[in-house]
């Protein structure tokens, strides 16, 4: 696991191990990488595009912020790999809603 990734859990195991670190009973489980969901300007929206994420700059739109997810790092480049939402109002501008992977 990488720090600052988002994971889902796909599989519970059903037997119980003694955790020596948290000195409790715990279960393996299997992970999968989560999808990168962002917004971005509607220009930039076509699958294969290469997109840069910059740094959070105010202005964004609260709990809901598609524009600064936490599992996509800021100063790194991603490929538009979906599009889910063509448009999509956010206080920033006219965006639409895409699935990314790193390059």
């Amino acid at each position: 696991m990488e720090d600052g990734e988002q994971y889902s859990v796909i599989f519970v195991g059903k037997n119980r191990v003694k955790c020596i670190l948290l000195e409790e009973e715990s279960v393996v489980v299997q992970l999968q990488l989560s999808n990168r969901i962002l917004a971005v300007n509607n220009k930039s929206a076509v699958i294969g595009t290469i997109v840069k994420i910059n740094e959070a700059g105010g202005g964004a739109c609260g709990a809901e912020c598609k524009c600064f997810p936490t599992n996509v790092k800021p100063n790194r480049k991603y490929m538009i790999k979906r599009i889910i939402q063509k448009v999509f109002d956010c206080p920033l501008g006219s965006r639409s809603i895409v699935e990314v992977e790193p390059v």
